[in-house]
């Protein structure tokens, strides 16, 4: 095997080791999987049973018992002070999660759960740092993702990073949950600015291995691969690019004008 690894060994784990003879162009130089190691000030910051560390509106109040200058640290921290009359268990802090008055003030919970994007009806929410809930309605609005997954798993032979992605849902429940690996390190248009020209061309010939792997799967026509049509995000009607509002792209020139053509009401 040769000594620089490639993109798949940084990135994800790849459904299968490199071979050797890889392409000298795969570098070592992407940012490494492995986490670096934390100082003792690190480790401290991120102690879970002190969550004031992380959560600048808490403060450490062992056993439910105000720390002395109470006031002057609420006041410092731009919040209000807890009064028992403020404390209304049914007011929601976070729509999104449920968050209330009496979790903020009768816990020192810090949420490892996290929601961090959001569009349209799908939100994906980080869970402590190494997977992605994906949160989704089951309206064939899904995409291609896991059985773009399941399908690149199932071949021989390629290097193709692929994060693991575990489908959590039946095929009838009204929500799809999806849990989905995160791959490690930094996004690469963050640190594109820093890097010297080797190394952007090297990142370059990367992709473009991989874009040739996945080249070498074809099908006699357009289709998804599971072979179902493809949705029309190019000429047909599609509200927010989003299935099952398109219309499909048929096998033929010909089937795909008349899917376009408007249906009688």
């Amino acid at each position: 095997m040769s000594d620089n690894p490639t993109i798949s060994d940084e990135l994800v784990k790849s459904n299968e080791p490199a071979k050797s003879g890889d392409d000298p162009a795969m570098s070592d130089e992407l940012v490494k999987s492995k986490e670096p190691a934390r100082s003792d000030d690190e480790l401290a910051y991120y102690d879970p049973s002190h969550p004031e560390r992380q959560a600048k509106c808490l403060i450490w109040a062992p056993d439910g018992v105000q720390p002395p200058g109470y006031k002057a640290l609420r006041a410092e921290q731009g919040q209000p002070l807890v009064e028992r009359g403020w404390l209304d268990k049914t007011r929601e802090l976070c729509w999104a999660c449920g968050w209330t008055n009496r979790h903020q003030i009768f816990s020192s919970y810090s949420p490892r759960v996290k929601i961090f994007h959001a569009r349209h009806n799908i939100g994906l929410w980080d869970i402590g740092g190494r997977w992605v809930l994906r949160d989704q309605p089951n309206d064939a609005s899904a995409g291609n993702d896991l059985m773009t997954q399941r399908f690149l798993r199932a071949q021989p032979g390629h290097t193709i990073p692929l994060v693991n992605m575990l489908e959590l849902s039946g095929p009838n429940d009204a929500t799809q949950l999806t849990l989905m690996s995160q791959a490690r390190g930094k996004r690469l248009d963050a640190v594109w600015p820093q890097l010297s020209a080797a190394q952007t061309e090297s990142y370059v010939h990367q992709m473009a291995a991989i874009i040739r792997q996945l080249r070498q799967f074809t099908a006699p026509r357009a289709q998804k691969v599971d072979g179902s049509l493809l949705d029309d995000f190019i000429i047909g009607f599609c509200i927010n690019r989003r299935a099952p509002s398109c219309t499909k792209i048929g096998p033929t020139a010909d089937a795909w004008l008349d899917a376009l053509a408007p249906t009688a009401m």
